[in-house]
């Protein structure tokens, strides 16, 4: 079986579906990962039933996207980043877990932002864990894919140039030449479970402490990608809509990477 820890903004009500589903209805799936509860997993109903059910794969996407007005990631998001990543890990070591897989982000390649350094942190601890299983002959596997914008999905750009294309504009973007690597949901979900199947049953250590990226071509820069979106909406005649551009936000990057 598969389970995803999430975080409320992250399509909470499916992961309740999913919860409902599993028999773990009232079981604190969808709140904090970073409470000192997860310290001791086998007293947890949550990771008790885990253990029952043998969950093989767990999916921890973190708190991406908390961010306060000034960019910051907020304390909540951090925590859940760093320690609920933590906890998250030991947990599933503890009950037995085939592959916990680490949905980490562009942002974490020589970040910024808090945020990004969060992410990296999380990817450094479950790189640590993988080799330690590895050397120790341990069951559990610790496998990082690494994303970029995935289009259509929370934060995404594209619902908010949706948005402001149905308010009659303006198109708000950071920087004339502000770029990002874009994937489709297809893809992103794709990479995760090519990343889980990789984890589970392997005992090899060349993979060890790697960290999955999809090939996502070129960056796109966001003022054309606006502007395509303005051309592709189909305004009557003498309707015009202006970009704006408003400043990089603190922590924003002009470009992303991919790679250390």
């Amino acid at each position: 079986g598969t389970a995803a820890l999430q975080h409320p903004d992250l399509a909470a009500e499916q992961a309740e579906y999913a919860v409902r589903k599993l028999g773990l209805r009232g079981m604190g799936v969808g709140g904090s990962v970073a409470g000192e509860e997860l310290a001791n997993p086998r007293f947890d109903p949550f990771w008790a039933k885990c253990e029952e059910l043998g969950i093989l794969v767990f999916m921890h996407p973190g708190g991406t996207r908390e961010l306060e007005p000034s960019g910051r990631l907020g304390g909540s998001g951090l925590l859940t980043n760093t320690i609920g990543t933590r906890n998250v890990a030991e947990a599933c070591r503890a009950v037995g877990t085939a592959t916990m897989v680490l949905i980490s982000t562009d942002k974490a390649v020589n970040p910024s932002s808090v945020m990004g350094a969060s992410k990296r942190l999380a990817e450094s601890w479950c790189q640590a864990l993988d080799l330690e299983e590895r050397s120790r002959g341990g069951r559990t596997r610790f496998v990082t894919v690494r994303f970029g914008n995935v289009l259509g999905s929370t934060g995404s750009v594209v619902p908010l140039f949706q948005r402001q294309l149905a308010a009659g504009g303006p198109l708000t973007v950071t920087h004339p030449e502000i770029t990002r690597y874009f994937m489709t949901v297809g893809e992103a979900v794709e990479l995760v479970l090519q990343a889980s199947v990789l984890g589970v049953g392997q005992t090899e250590d060349s993979s060890a402490g790697h960290i999955h990226v999809l090939d996502m071509g070129e960056p796109i820069r966001i003022a054309d990608l606006a502007r395509r979106m303005i051309k592709l909406a189909g305004l009557p005649p003498g309707k015009h809509i202006d970009i704006v551009f408003t400043g990089l936000r603190p922590g924003e990057k002009l470009t992303e990477e991919l790679f250390l």
